[in-house]
């Protein structure tokens, strides 16, 4: 029971590698698109709603430009962007260093994988 456990945990362990770079990839690539599509309430209306919502905006910005890693130097892709519709997202995204990322663990992943089933097989 005990190595049910640790395959468990392995496997636990493993998709978790797997699917942090790919759903920050995905959050990089689509972010975009959707604060387009989400509109902050007026200052007129809601003004406090209005400064919360164009905060966590800008945070959100800031995130992508951090691990599209153009807050540090590299250019944006200009895949798929517009500076006129959408001058953020032409000026801080690039999707390249996470999707790196996403195939580098990945790789890792199977390999250590295919180690650990070499080893397995030794035992037999």
């Amino acid at each position: 029971m005990d190595t049910l456990f640790k395959q468990w945990k392995v496997v636990k362990m493993k998709n978790k590698i797997i699917f942090i770079p790919i759903a920050l990839t995905l959050f990089v690539m689509f972010y975009g698109t959707i604060e387009q599509n989400v509109d902050c309430p007026t200052v007129a209306y809601n003004p406090e709603g209005n400064e919360d919502c164009t905060y966590v905006k800008s945070w959100l910005w800031h995130s992508v430009a951090v691990l599209s890693l153009t807050a540090f130097g590299l250019p944006p892709d200009g895949v798929l962007t517009n500076i006129a519709v959408n001058p953020d997202e032409a000026e801080s995204r690039n999707f390249i260093p996470m999707l790196s990322l996403s195939i580098i663990a990945i790789f890792i992943t199977k390999r250590k994988e295919s180690q650990l089933k070499k080893v397995r097989e030794s035992y037999r």
